[in-house]
């Protein structure tokens, strides 16, 4: 454009000099646009912390041909507040003049930039114009906060009445100017919180702990709630800091203890007495509601009771239960609910047993023996002695049931008089009465139960005995399992030995009469612990090929042994072994001209020595010399004999 201005001057000029020679015709157009020109430049991006100013320049060169005034007016992408915002600049032809103006960086997030754009336009002509732009950054906050909640903290829950917990934050002015925050706490839950705010002024590394109280309300014990702790600044609102700590509701002010009496027992279709225990350990007066069931549905009254205790007070209820026409030994567990009528979270509940009394024995429990080789229970059972007939001795019957299929769903069925309960039973043992309540007789089963088979039951009953052999008194049946709860002795002599590629491991056999299987362990490292990450191999010989080795490597071995009950022995002692292929130095897995090259820089130049060095003594002579090195030539290229093993 400048060129064309230039041409355009000097044929003008000879139009001057030459009025008459001279004929010029004048293109149409814009004459004036073709003198004027303008050119602008930015200065350097900025950049500065929130709340400050910067300077920002522009360089205007006026590029016309004569002397020109332009108009500057500056605009941003932001909106941020620029002084000035216009200029009116005067230049001669050829003129630079430098601008600036004043931004202020509001306060946004670090790292905001803000484009800033300058026009010039020629006053002249205003088609001739020009832009330029720059960036201005927010680098930084001169405002810093930081807060550390405390101690998480936990407190009753009480419903009807204010309770509160108390925890306390911290703020800490960690900026360079002095600042005002907002500090509060807000739970996430929605938790009461009275005094939720504070204002807070702090000069730079100023500090101020502040406490709060939270409202526990009506909830389930071990319910959490998270708390924030959190302060902004009054200054620059993208300044803010959060800490969070839990509050747990760990109890209730209110409590109510529920304790049942004693068990009791009667005879069928008769009632009895069950009662109960209700203290109010809270510290005021609570209304309670008191509700009752049973596991079979006797008749039960009252169903429900509703009253008021005072502090510390307690109070006994009564309850009549029905027995109704049973099988002798059944028992009905009867539960009482409470719940306090002011906080539905407080509950207990307690429970007694009412039993069916008319047999005079009946078997409380039926256990296994521990630490032996099984097929042996323990039967304890209670009677009940009267004055007439007398106890003279108790018989215990156990079922002759096909292997197998014994089964725990035993009918609790009484005995017609005078004869046995349904099925095939024989007699096991026989023990004199002494007249107690409780006894208690270790007595053989006919199968243990294991892992493989599973549970194999045992059925029994026991038959009290009188000096009249027709007058005689048969509990319920009921059942019962063994196991064999001793491990087998662990294997010995574990032993590993090189064979032709493969690790040879061989043990004395376990003679264990109930034994199963072999667990077979191998790892890297030596005492090492046998778990299911080390396990190689489950056998029944006691003898092992491992072929899945790593080449050239040191293994170590353990071995144990299980019965058939699922025990464990402990591990035998510890082997190691090391498989490899003779003739193959280098541990590839075959043997090939690198093996010889291998030996010789071993043997000849302090070369890595083969892994392991038994698998260099090719010959079979205990060295590893150089007469292996031409062993192993003459069978790799004279067809010579193969590698010894």
């Amino acid at each position: 454009m400048r060129v064309a201005k230039l041409l355009l001057f000097a044929c003008f000029s000879l139009f001057i000099s030459f009025p008459v020679q001279a004929k010029i015709i004048l293109v149409p157009g814009d004459f004036s646009t073709m003198q004027g020109g303008v050119d602008v430049s930015p200065g350097s991006d900025q950049s500065g912390p929130a709340g400050t100013d910067v300077q920002v320049e522009f360089y205007i060169t006026n590029e016309g041909i004569g002397a020109d005034t332009f108009d500057l007016d500056i605009s941003d992408s932001l909106g941020w507040t620029i002084v000035p915002t216009y200029y009116e600049v005067p230049l001669d032809s050829g003129g630079v003049d430098t601008v600036s103006f004043t931004v202020s960086i509001p306060y946004v997030p670090i790292g905001i930039v803000d484009k800033l754009t300058l026009t010039a336009v020629s006053q002249a002509d205003s088609a001739v114009t020009d832009t330029a732009y720059l960036m201005v950054t927010c680098n930084a906050h001169l405002e810093a906060v930081q807060v550390t909640a405390g101690e998480n903290v936990s407190g009753l829950a009480i419903c009807g009445i204010g309770w509160y917990v108390g925890f306390t934050g911290t703020i800490e002015n960690t900026g360079a100017v002095v600042d005002s925050y907002y500090l509060g706490a807000e739970s996430i839950k929605g938790w009461y919180i009275p005094w939720p705010q504070y204002r807070e002024t702090l000069v730079p590394g100023g500090w101020q702990p502040r406490y709060f109280e939270i409202w526990i309300p009506c909830v389930p014990v071990g319910t959490v709630d998270s708390v924030n702790i959190y302060a902004v600044s009054r200054t620059n609102p993208h300044v803010y800091d959060c800490d969070t700590l839990t509050v747990t509701c760990d109890g209730y002010w209110e409590d109510l203890d529920l304790l049942a009496g004693y068990d009791v027992s009667g005879l069928s279709n008769s009632q009895v007495n069950a009662r109960f225990y209700v203290q109010n350990n809270r510290p005021a007066a609570d209304y309670c509601s008191l509700t009752i069931s049973d596991s079979l549905g006797w008749d039960i009254q009252p169903m429900y009771y509703k009253f008021r205790l005072n502090t510390g007070q307690q109070d006994s209820v009564l309850f009549d239960v029905t027995i109704p026409d049973v099988p002798v030994g059944t028992a009905n567990r009867i539960t009482l609910h409470s719940v306090s009528l002011s906080n539905p979270f407080v509950i207990d509940s307690a429970s007694l047993l009412v039993t069916c009394e008319s047999h005079v024995v009946t078997m409380t429990d039926i256990s296994d023996i521990g630490d032996d080789q099984g097929k042996q229970v323990q039967i304890d059972w209670s009677s009940f002695p009267g004055s007439d007939p007398l106890i003279t001795d108790f018989t215990i019957f156990r079922r002759i049931d096909p292997l197998l299929l014994a089964s725990s769903d035993i009918d609790p069925q009484k005995s017609v008089f005078g004869s046995d309960p349904p099925g095939s039973w024989e007699i096991i043992a026989t023990y004199p009465a002494s007249g107690e309540t409780v006894y208690s007789a270790t007595v053989a089963t006919l199968k243990d139960s294991t892992i493989v088979e599973g549970i194999y039951w045992s059925a029994f009953f026991i038959r009290a005995e009188t000096d009249t052999p027709t007058i005689y008194f048969d509990s319920p049946i009921d059942s019962g399992y063994s196991v064999d709860n001793l491990s087998p002795s662990p294997p010995t002599n574990l032993l590993a030995r090189h064979k032709p590629a493969v690790t040879e491991l061989t043990w004395m056999k376990c003679m264990d009469i109930d034994f199963d299987y072999y667990t077979l362990y191998r790892d890297s490292t030596s005492e090492f612990e046998p778990s299911p990450d080390n396990r190689l191999e489950y056998v029944t010989d006691s003898v092992f090929i491992d072929s899945t080795a790593q080449l050239g490597k040191e293994y170590y071995y353990l071995v144990s042994a299980t019965d058939f009950s699922g025990n464990e022995s402990d591990p035998s002692n510890e082997a190691m072994g090391i498989r490899y292929i003779m003739g193959d130095a280098n541990a590839s897995g075959e043997t090939d001209i690198v093996d010889i090259v291998y030996m010789v820089n071993y043997l000849f130049r302090s070369g890595s020595p083969p892994t392991p060095l038994e698998s260099c003594d090719v010959n079979c002579d205990a060295e590893a010399t150089i007469s292996d090195a031409v062993y192993l030539i003459n069978y790799l290229f004279k067809s010579g004999p193969a590698p010894c093993e």
